[in-house]
């Protein structure tokens, strides 16, 4: 029988400018189209993945189908599109329940190219052993005859095992939906991945990826039968696809568990514990009633003066409540009120606060018009164009894959108007059935799960006992197999492939010019949806020793305090009715030589409340109350605890901030004002909040706010526009100086695994040979880094990257296994710079790339936020688009010219994150810190 597709539907989403296509292929393949004249063009594959063990299958299964296909048999072509292509967006990721194979590219050949390479990897995969052995785990020879355990999602998910974030949430999917595929590790338990093997994961893939257990999401202006045909080239087979994950019927029940977390000796044990009570909630794929959870969130939790939230964060009894509120990541909803840097001896003390403010709230109820304030809360966030980490087009894609994945209705998925018109009927102007529905979620009907957890300090131990005792077992037979495998891997990783076998957009098809978005003072015209961002930049000046603190200190500040005679409680009520969201930052560049800063705030809303907005905004900015002592201890604490959680999760930031700090003096400040001193000066500001006040204080009294310079962007001029708007942005300078660095520097954190960096001086985006040294950057990561650090030594990432607003260069490593090697591995990078001839075809992927990376677009209101950057930094339109065009046209005389800026070793600084018994056991003489212990 000959396969076609149908065109089953077609349904207008006019408020999005869509048109929604619903095609079925014979063969099951379901393809939901958005059309739309967007030159944005994404796609999303998606396969229902459900999984029985803690293998981690279905991620390892996700990262080998992209190690070369029957059509495109070369061995890395996901790694060698990501610079052949103007992608905006590439990635593979693994679900609970279902893996995506997104991308995007604003090239429409680009987008066919891409489609090809990623449909032939899903549905013809090589699926080599020893590609499989590098993906997923192996045993590799060591030093002196020893074996290691190795494999980049076995190194990424002992990285994931190290992080509380990630241990807590798996705890609450098995403890909470137990029965269910969510209560399994579906990216791999360290402990059980050793199981898997070649054969488990080309059964995997023969089980799930077909093409009735498929669907393709598709978003912009594309030719459908070119699309259509390309699929029909395969002959798909006939086979049943998998259910929906189904639904748990709640019960009235409640257990408690106590879950071991990773601490060490420095951390402090009256802030180590993490208590959570979470509740089963309802069906996540049915959008009205996850926007009901959205609502219930913002009732309980959405600014400082919910109930729950005003009854923990003022306690004394933990620093964070962060993570708290309404998850759908799972087929059942889930609502969780999360207490986060406690002493465990407080566990019975916090979980009575927590049950007595829920009684109290499902008996008191809300009103109607907090209830109507936190629908609308909800619609602005819903009516947000996203786009900072994955382009509009593509969340939309994968909203889509989310309805066929629970067999329900795409356009309910993303027909903004439709639910929430539907939840203004149920709940709008009934508030007693919200408050009924509240108190039978919370106290009568569904279950619940109290987690507490319990520090290890042998935590990371245990798991590497089970690799001694995997390592240990292996026979001598074993030993000489995985050596030969080794051998054979390493051939194969240095086997040259022929990058011809795949498409590439050649530098000739990248347009010559990018367009900006339109400027002008005052008003910005974007697309909005409805929305309307406010954003000012208001000069400020670093005086002060530590006004760099004290200014980062204030943006945290800025939302969470009060304002004239409101405390930060009725602050907090007033700005939600107003903004979806309001968010400060610090601008700092370097212009001739001098510092100039900008404190730069942005807020949105409705455009209808346009008015009320500007004078809300502006009265709220110049009239901040910094008196409320006990709320800018909270608000320390809440720093403090997202600083620490990020050390695990994150490292890869702080070690590139403080090994750039060691190059250059806007560096140095950028890593004072975000990296570890910052943790530092907060642990300070923690032990004496007077003075910590007095100084943010005095800094908020320096800014002359009428220096402000005020946009507002929106899709229709608005009648009217305060002063500001009108202001020009004047300049100031401040002092800047320099101090050296230990050139290793190393950061004790509790994890099995690094994040590395190397820096080096760099000129800045002005220099003749900036636009070259952005090409180097890809040329190192594509032709050496990747290999190395992450192909044969198991690192899960790898980058080398040049930033010019900091005058550096640097290299890293992410969830890396080593640490002397990788060092070595960064300082060999730039001798091989040095002595490798890169051919064009090099040079030319690494132009594409970094053209592709230059022309990324963010959301509508990100792209505004560029622009006014520019006019910031003085940095005009034809001075972009000449930088641009350099980037096109950057040779190998320019290659090898730009080299010698950065190879001075010696100037270079390096900085890892890991344990202390690496850093003991190294061959590098470290300068060792404890950031736990700091005081």
């Amino acid at each position: 029988m000959k396969q076609s597709f149908a065109l089953e539907e077609q349904i207008q989403l006019t408020d999005l400018g869509l048109e929604l296509h619903i095609y079925r292929n014979s063969s099951g393949l379901s393809h939901l189209h958005l059309d739309t004249a967007d030159q944005h063009r994404a796609c999303a594959i998606g396969f229902r993945t459900t999984v029985e063990d803690d293998s981690g299958v279905a991620h390892a299964l996700e990262h080998s189908v992209l190690c070369g296909s029957k059509q495109f048999p070369v061995r890395d072509p996901f790694f060698m599109m990501l610079r052949r292509s103007m992608q905006t967006f590439m990635n593979a990721m693994t679900g609970s329940d279902c893996t995506w194979y997104p991308f995007s590219t604003q090239n429409e050949q680009d987008f066919y190219n891409l489609f090809d390479v990623y449909v032939d990897s899903v549905f013809n995969p090589n699926l080599h052993e020893l590609d499989i052995a590098q993906e997923a785990h192996r045993y590799s020879p060591g030093e002196n005859d020893s074996f290691i355990h190795n494999g980049v999602v076995y190194n990424e998910m002992k990285g994931d095992s190290s992080d509380i974030d990630s241990i807590l949430y798996q705890a609450l999917c098995k403890h909470l939906l137990p029965g269910t595929p969510y209560e399994r590790n579906t990216g791999g338990d360290p402990f059980v991945i050793p199981q898997l093997n070649a054969e488990t994961l080309r059964n995997f893939h023969t089980q799930k990826y077909h093409a009735a257990n498929a669907c393709i999401a598709t978003y912009g202006a594309l030719d459908i039968p070119t699309l259509h045909n390309k699929l029909l080239a395969y002959e798909f087979t006939q086979k049943a696809a998998d259910d929906a994950p189904s639904l748990i019927q709640a019960n009235n029940t409640r257990s408690t568990h106590s879950i071991p977390i990773p601490i060490s000796e420095d951390d402090a044990q009256e802030e180590s514990g993490h208590l959570i009570i979470a509740y089963l909630w309802g069906d996540a794929a049915d959008p009205i009633e996850s926007l009901v959870g959205d609502v219930c969130e913002e009732l309980l939790i959405g600014h400082a003066a919910s109930p729950l939230r005003h009854a923990l964060e003022p306690s004394g009894l933990c620093q964070s409540i962060e993570g708290s509120g309404y998850w759908d990541y799972c087929r059942n909803g889930m609502f969780s009120v999360e207490a986060h840097g406690c002493d465990p001896s407080n566990y019975e003390r916090i979980e009575q606060l927590i049950l007595t403010t829920l009684n109290a709230i499902c008996e008191n109820g809300f009103s109607e018009s907090e209830i109507r304030d936190a629908i609308n809360q909800v619609e602005m966030q819903e009516r947000y164009i996203g786009g900072e980490q994955e382009p509009f087009g593509l969340q939309l894609c994968e909203q889509l894959l989310d309805a066929w994945n629970y067999h329900i209705s795409p356009q309910t998925m993303i027909d903004t108007n439709y639910c929430f018109k539907k939840l203004k009927e149920l709940y709008g102007e009934h508030t007693q059935a919200l408050n009924e529905l509240i108190s039978s979620r919370l106290l009568k009907e569904f279950q619940t799960v109290i987690l507490k957890t319990t520090g290890k300090a042998d935590y990371h131990q245990t798991l590497h006992q089970h690799e001694e005792k995997l390592l240990d077992a292996l026979s001598d037979n074993a030993r000489s197999q995985y050596c030969k495998q080794e051998q054979s891997l390493k051939e194969r990783q240095q086997k040259p492939d022929d990058p011809n076998i795949l498409p590439m957009v050649s530098v000739n098809d990248i347009a010559k010019h990018y367009p900006l978005e339109h400027y002008q003072s005052g008003y910005m015209p974007c697309l909005s949806n409805g929305l309307t961002l406010l954003h000012a930049s208001t000069p400020i000046q670093f005086t002060q020793d530590n006004d760099h603190h004290a200014s980062l200190s204030l943006t945290r500040l800025i939302s969470e305090v009060g304002f004239k005679h409101f405390d930060y409680q009725q602050s907090g009520k007033l700005l939600h009715q107003h903004f979806g969201n309001i968010s400060s930052s610090i601008d700092t560049w370097m212009d001739a030589g001098s510092l100039h800063a900008s404190l730069c705030t942005s807020a949105w809303g409705l455009s209808s409340n346009l008015d009320e907005m500007q004078a809300t905004f502006i009265d709220y900015l110049t009239n901040l109350r910094l008196d409320e002592q006990e709320r800018l201890g909270e608000l320390c604490d809440q720093s403090l605890h997202a600083h620490k959680e990020q050390f695990v999760s994150h490292g890869t930031k702080y070690a590139a901030l403080s090994s750039q700090a060691g190059c250059s003096a806007i560096a140095q400040l950028r890593n004072a004002q975000t990296g570890f001193p910052h943790y530092q000066y907060l642990l300070n500001a923690k032990s004496d909040i007077k003075q910590f006040q007095a100084q943010v204080h005095d800094f908020y009294q320096s800014i002359h706010w009428k220096e402000t310079a005020l946009h507002v962007a929106q899709q229709q001029e608005p009648r009217s526009l305060h002063a500001w708007s009108k202001n020009s942005l004047p300049s100031q300078q401040s002092p800047v100086n320099h101090t050296s660095s230990p050139p290793f520097q190393a950061f004790i954190i509790n994890a099995t695994i690094h994040h590395c960096a190397c820096a080096v001086p760099a000129p800045a985006f002005d220099h003749h040979y900036a636009p070259s040294l952005a090409v180097i950057g890809h040329l190192m990561t594509n032709t050496f880094l990747h290999t190395r650090l992450r192909e044969q030594q198991g690192a899960y990432g790898a980058s080398a990257f040049y930033n010019p607003s900091l005058e550096t260069f640097v290299l890293t490593s992410y969830r890396d296994p080593g640490l002397d090697a990788s060092i070595a591995t960064m300082q060999d990078a730039f001798e091989f710079l040095q002595t490798h001839t890169f051919n064009q075809n090099e040079i030319d992927e690494a132009i594409i790339s970094a053209v592709a990376e230059f022309d990324k677009p963010s959301s509508p209101f990100g792209n505004i936020k560029r622009r006014i950057q520019m006019e910031r930094h003085k940095l005009s339109e034809a001075d972009w688009q000449e930088y641009r065009r350099k980037l096109l046209t950057v040779t190998k005389e320019d290659i090898k010219e730009a080299a010698r800026i950065i190879a001075d070793l010696e100037q270079s600084r390096i900085c890892a994150l890991g344990p202390e018994e690496s850093f003991k056991n190294s061959s590098y003489a470290w300068h060792i810190e404890r950031p736990l212990t700091w005081q």
